[in-house]
């Protein structure tokens, strides 16, 4: 029995297409998180514990929205806030997280509840004209006001090649509350979908990190440890090589028709990207040397120019937060994959799926932050069937390990749930993740790719301090969703990677988790 409801005044106005119209829009399409908070309402009269649920709209718009959801059994849940920035927000994909940070107003020392979300999805890579999704925000839980934002701004601080760091520089234009620090670092120039992994390393109670990655397939780091906002400093971990797997020239522009000098290697699905005009589209058809190309966004962005390169971008996307984990040694890794989230049927060149060390290197006779690991930095793995090769990595002077998918090929990529990281029996820390990989069926329809199409499931470990990575299992099948953490045991499952596969999967593996903490979308055990 429906208890309540919340229809977002974002989403009303589309309510009429679907109930009237006919026609399929999206409302409430986030993904949602609850949490406890110590809400700061002014004053210690109003200072008190509440229960509060947080969501975006996903492809249906560009908000996040806090419910008080402390007492719905006698009363209706309310709106506590609802958070967008006009300039930032994209399309609210970001899952949010909810944690505690020590936070200074310059005479007194707070706990302070925050949310903390990306910017979001937007179709504006490399473009200055648009910063949709280029951000990262550190929202209060109690108010939905802004504490602290990371930008791209072509007007932002230019990159300083003696810091480390990431160079920004505060947006002394900006008048709401909080802060903005603007970038003008071209591989922050792309959107950010994906949530931001928060991570508490020392277990004071206190969030310290957040790892996060945008849609070119660079990963960064933040440090937030300080109590002022000020003091906060952003890192780029990887960075990745964009540079294109197939280019021609735009002979003529009519509408959605795209003559180029040579359609070679331009096929159906396909993501392309123009070198001049920064437009964004999607390939519909390939006649000859024509195009027939869909827009994104569909109105208002830029349109491809005559004679300027076009191509297929060769990034691996960044569209799920990566995972973080101390091996027995105390090394921190980063575990993270790639894979095309906007249709299925595609990849943009190959899903990969990489571990690296977040660490110092010596610059200088000092010990500073490592930052713009590159794929040369890592050992490469390849899969003879489902055995990894080699069995035993040795990182040595590398910083971790990469692989690209085995059926990668067939658009095989990262796909739902977020890799998770939990504890084997030894404390060693084990990498569980789902791959999808589309019907290879030629198709314009893409919505019929989720119900189709294999699954695998891959268990990686992070182990340094002996051998090396001690197991890797590849098996047909998938890890089974839903349900929140309670307290029990996880498994696996396992069976035909078919999608619509009859008999349901077999569990084959319950794992005790060790860490504390929520964890979302594994199966619990039934007891």
């Amino acid at each position: 029995m429906e208890r309540w409801g919340f229809i977002p005044d974002e989403v009303l106005p589309n309510l009429k297409n679907i109930v009237i119209n006919k026609q399929f829009t999206y409302t409430v399409d986030g993904r949602l998180t609850a949490d406890d908070i110590y809400y700061r309402g002014g004053g210690t009269d109003n200072d008190y514990w509440k229960t509060i649920l947080v969501f975006g709209l996903k492809d249906g718009g560009d908000s996040f929205y806090a419910l008080d959801t402390t007492d719905i059994t006698t009363a209706q849940p309310s709106v506590l806030w609802k958070f967008k920035d006009a300039e930032y927000s994209g399309k609210s994909w970001s899952k949010p997280n909810i944690g505690k940070i020590r936070y200074s107003d310059g005479t007194t020392t707070i706990d302070r509840w925050v949310v903390i979300v990306a910017g979001g999805m937007a179709f504006n890579n490399e473009y200055n004209g648009d910063n949709k999704g280029k951000a990262v925000f550190v929202i209060d839980a109690s108010s939905g006001e802004l504490i602290w934002m990371i930008g791209y701004n072509a007007s932002g601080e230019a990159e300083n090649a003696a810091t480390t760091q990431i160079d920004t520089l505060l947006d002394s234009g900006y008048t709401g509350s909080g802060v903005r620090y603007l970038t003008a670092k071209a591989e922050f120039n792309y959107p950010i979908p994906s949530a931001i992994t928060t991570v508490d390393r020392d277990s004071d109670g206190y969030l310290d990190t957040l790892y996060f990655g945008n849609v070119a397939g660079h990963l960064f780091k933040t440090d937030i440890k300080s109590s002022a906002p000020s003091n906060w400093k952003t890192y780029q971990l990887f960075k990745t090589d964009i540079a294109a797997t197939v280019h021609s020239t735009v002979d003529n522009v009519a509408g959605t028709v795209i003559r180029v000098a040579s359609a070679t290697g331009f096929a159906l699905h396909k993501n392309v990207f123009g070198r001049t005009s920064k437009a964004m589209a999607i390939l519909d058809a390939v006649n000859n040397r024509d195009l027939t190309i869909e827009y994104r966004p569909t109105s208002g962005g830029p349109t491809f120019q005559l004679n300027e390169q076009i191509e297929v971008p060769g990034c691996d996307p960044i569209f799920l937060s990566p995972a973080i984990a101390f091996d027995p040694c105390y090394n921190l890794w980063v575990a993270f994959g790639t894979g095309d989230r906007l249709r299925s049927r595609t990849n943009p060149t190959s899903g990969k799926f990489a571990a690296i060390r977040d660490g110092s290197t010596l610059v200088s006779g000092s010990q500073v932050q490592k930052t713009d690991i590159l794929l040369s930095d890592l050992v490469t793995l390849t899969w003879t069937g489902n055995v990894i090769n080699p069995t035993n990595i040795k990182v040595a002077n590398k910083w971790g390990w990469q692989f690209t998918f085995p059926d990668s090929a067939n658009f095989e990529k990262l796909f739902d749930p977020e890799a998770l990281i939990l504890p084997d029996s030894n404390l060693v820390p084990h990498v569980y993740f789902n791959t999808y990989q589309p019907p290879l069926a030629s198709s314009s329809e893409d919505c019929n790719a989720p119900k189709e199409g294999m699954m695998k499931f891959y268990d990686l470990t992070l182990n340094y301090c002996g051998t090396g990575m001690a197991s890797a299992m590849r098996e047909s099948g998938r890890i089974a969703g839903g349900g929140m953490f309670q307290g029990s045991d996880f498994i696996l499952y396992e069976g035909t990677g078919n999608v619509a596969s009859i008999p349901p999967l077999q569990e084959i593996k319950p794992i005790k988790l060790l860490y504390t903490g929520g964890l979302l979308f594994w199966k619990e055990k039934k007891r």
